[in-house]
């Protein structure tokens, strides 16, 4: 039998922050005032083409709390892609910021305004969300992702980070993607407050942050925040909180941030858990110690476990327990699930003081000439190289190796360095094998809808 869980809003609450914008502050009788009315859709299934916006942001909180589920897409996708996802999921209409040709379109603001009450109940098992993986390494999958889910990251995240009254949690992140859709609903079920900027832009966001110190609280990728801390002169004159995931992080990185006066919580999570399911804080009195870092413990109900022949505490990581999604839809491949455990295809050591170091996805290693390559290990190295700024390593298929290391460089804009293979092995500790076969240099990565590197992208230009 499913259970429910419930969000009641107080009087008292209805008065708190809810939304800030660059237009508009809102409290939470506003904000739910300007909520659209969706009950007209009873329930349904639709595809929401996400753009990002308040409107946006509203209808997927209204279709949240009126129990539709929502296959979420990016904005301005092609409409063969619009028509493949209607058709896949069944949904009765696309939800969109604007029409599209040939295919039966309701725009975010078509919908009247609620009259909702301040109780709201979700049943343990509706799906309310379909979410593609962001494919940064390989083929999206749509995951579902459903209350129980939901309610059990909400406490997964308030191990970490809970905004008090009048504090606001900085949205930058897509909201078609987990990362982003989670903010929303995690700052509504603790009624605390969401502060809107979209798209990221890294002069603009640093301006707000500046200018609304009640913003305490961001989810960035590492390339968000990298792009963020090139442009602080000075530190933040009141202590921000970072939540960081999405990527390798490098210590470099933590410690600039701190720097800044930004403590960094870094966090392991994915579509398939409901965002966050660990986490482990940085500080100026907890500084990560050479390039060892950590994603912290699993949170409670939830379990997990390591397996695999290599060191002690080692190993592939599986996770089990009530944040753990049901498995891909509309997939024909084998689900990665084995007697009830997930396989995440991370490969994780475990220490009981700090809970869990993401080592690599398993699909990350490179074996080049028979030796095995950590890209990991080689992009930290890479990094400390004087006007570098970020480095992805990745295992291209080679004919006399096997894979060739190679190596792409992100090097800032006021400099003409040339770094040859020779150069690294000057000024590195690499190993030989370790040092990349090719390096290409570029002043700026690609990046996906969600910030992180485009790696699918960056192969094509080898």
């Amino acid at each position: 039998m499913s259970s429910a869980h419930h969000i009641k809003i107080s009087s008292v609450e209805l008065h708190q922050p809810a939304l800030l914008t660059s237009e508009m502050k809102l409290n939470y009788a506003s904000f739910l005032d300007s909520l659209p009315d969706l009950s007209s859709l009873g329930g349904q299934t639709v595809v929401v083409e996400c753009d990002n916006s308040l409107s946006n942001a509203r209808f997927l909180l209204s279709a949240w709390i009126h129990h539709l589920t929502c296959y979420l897409i990016p904005a301005n996708s092609d409409v063969s892609i619009l028509k493949q996802v209607h058709e896949i999921s069944g949904a009765s209409t696309i939800i969109a910021a604007n029409l599209k040709s040939g295919i039966k379109t309701l725009l975010f603001d078509d919908f009247p305004q609620s009259e909702l009450s301040h109780a709201f109940e979700f049943e343990d098992d509706h799906v309310p969300f379909v979410i593609q993986t962001s494919g940064s390494t390989g083929t999206p999958k749509w995951v579902p992702v459903n209350n129980r889910q939901l309610f059990t990251a909400f406490q997964s995240s308030a191990a970490f980070v809970r905004p008090a009254s009048g504090e606001f949690w900085l949205s930058v992140l897509p909201l078609h993607h987990i990362g982003g859709l989670s903010i929303w609903l995690r700052s509504f079920h603790r009624k605390s407050a969401v502060a809107l900027h979209q798209p990221f832009d890294a002069k603009n966001v640093l301006a707000l942050m500046r200018s609304h110190t009640a913003i305490r609280f961001a989810s960035f990728v590492p390339t968000m925040l990298r792009r963020l801390i090139q442009l602080m002169d000075e530190p933040f004159s009141t202590k921000r909180t970072v939540l960081l995931g999405g990527g390798p992080v490098s210590a470099q990185l933590i410690r600039s941030a701190i720097d800044k006066n930004m403590d960094v919580i870094t966090s392991f999570g994915m579509s398939e858990t409901a965002a966050q399911i660990t986490g482990y804080q940085y500080s100026a009195s907890n500084l990560p110690e050479d390039d060892i870092l950590w994603s912290g413990p699993v949170q409670a109900p939830n379990e997990f476990r390591l397996s695999g022949d290599g060191p002690p505490n080692e190993g592939f990581l599986w996770l089990k327990g009530p944040q753990i999604f049901t498995g891909y839809l509309h997939f024909d491949g084998e689900q990665p699930f084995e007697h009830g455990w997930f396989n995440t295809g991370d490969i994780a050591h475990f220490s009981s003081q700090n809970g869990l170091r993401i080592l690599m996805r398993r699909t990350d290693r490179i074996v080049t000439g028979g030796e095995n390559v950590d890209p990991i290990n080689v992009q930290d190295e890479l990094r400390k190289i004087s006007d570098v700024q970020d480095v992805v390593v990745l295992g291209v298929e080679d004919e006399e190796w096997g894979q060739k290391v190679v190596a792409f460089l992100e090097i800032k804009d006021d400099t003409e360095i040339q770094i040859t293979r020779t150069f690294i092995k000057e000024n590195t500790p690499l190993l030989a094998h370790e040092i990349p076969q090719e390096i290409i240099q570029l002043k700026h990565f690609p990046t996906l809808t969600n910030g992180k590197i485009d790696r699918q992208k960056l192969r094509t230009l080898i």
